[in-house]
Formats: C-alpha cells, structure tokens, sequence
C-alpha cells in the first residue's frame, strides 16, 4: 500500500462523514427525549384530566394519576363507542373536545343520557336520593345530571370542604 493510493483516503473521508452523521444522529436523538419528555409532561396533565372528567361521567373509577393504563383506556373506549367514535381507547383531538363537552354539559352521551347506561344513572339517582335527605334540593331522583341536580352538588361539595366542580367524583361520593 503506497500513501498515494486513493482508496484508505477515501475510507478515512468516508469515516469521518459516519462520524459526523452519528453526531448529528445523536444530537438530535437527544433533542428528541428533551422533546418527548415535555411532550410526556402534557400528555400526562392530559391523561389526568380525562381520567377526572371520565369519572365524573361514570366511566372510570380507577386512580387519578396521569397514566394511560388498562383501565383508563377501556374507560375511553366505553367513552368513545357511547358517543360514536371509533373505540381507540386513546384521546385523540376529537374524544378530547367531546370529553370537555360532555363533562361541561354534564351528560355523557351527545343524547343526553347520564353515564355509561344504568350505572352511572342509578348512581346519580343514588346521589339525588341522599342529596334530597341531607336537606339539598336536586330536583327529582330521575338519574339525570340536571342543573338543579349538578347546583346541589356544588352546594354539598362547598359545605363539606371538597372541590367544587358538580361532579359526582369519588370524594364527593365517599362524602354523601
């Protein structure tokens, strides 16, 4: 081998490229888990908030803690197929605006019926009965989550120290 033979200098070039290409691979490789790991950040905050409105809904009765697990995904898919979306179990830009509606509409389905069919009726059934006794007035203990219904458990929540959102989640549950 001489030292003006074309091919060790080509190679040497052609390692040097490689080189420089790996570094630029795992800067942003780097760049990419800063990314994601904000992304994940938001993603969680977002997971923990349709976990809340799933379960004021009667969907999810699972720990609110920001993880995507098998029972906040079969919780969104039961979501999902009641409300006519293909059943992902993920929250997609669609479940998630039809997750705030709901949730500010107090119904969890676009017709207007209350839970995930007899379950979360008889629950704010139950909840309208108990209301009803401790001196609250939610309206008749019809299942549905009505203004009247919804204005009590705002009252109950403020009066006994809980979070007001006129939601029927687990706390203001353990509490009636």
């Amino acid at each position: 081998m001489h030292s003006d033979d074309p091919v060790p200098a080509r190679r040497a070039s052609r390692l040097r490229c490689l080189a420089r290409r790996g570094r630029l691979l795992a800067g942003a490789a780097v760049l990419g888990v800063a990314f994601a790991s904000g992304a994940l950040a938001q993603d969680s905050a977002r997971i923990e908030r349709a976990q809340q409105i799933l379960a004021g809904l009667g969907y999810y009765n699972g720990a609110i803690d920001g993880v995507a697990g098998p029972g906040t995904r079969a919780a969104l898919q039961r979501f999902q197929d009641d409300n006519g979306i293909t059943p992902s179990g993920q929250i997609d830009d669609y479940t998630w605006t039809v997750l705030e509606q709901r949730m500010a509409s107090g119904s969890a389905t676009a017709g207007g019926s209350s839970g995930t069919a007899a379950s979360a009726g008889s629950e704010i059934e139950q909840a309208q009965r108990l209301l009803a006794a401790l001196g609250y007035n939610p309206g008749p203990a019809d299942g549905e989550m009505g203004s009247r219904t919804r204005a009590a458990i705002e009252a109950f929540q403020a009066a006994n120290g809980l979070v007001v959102d006129g939601t029927l989640g687990p706390a203001t549950m353990a509490a009636l």
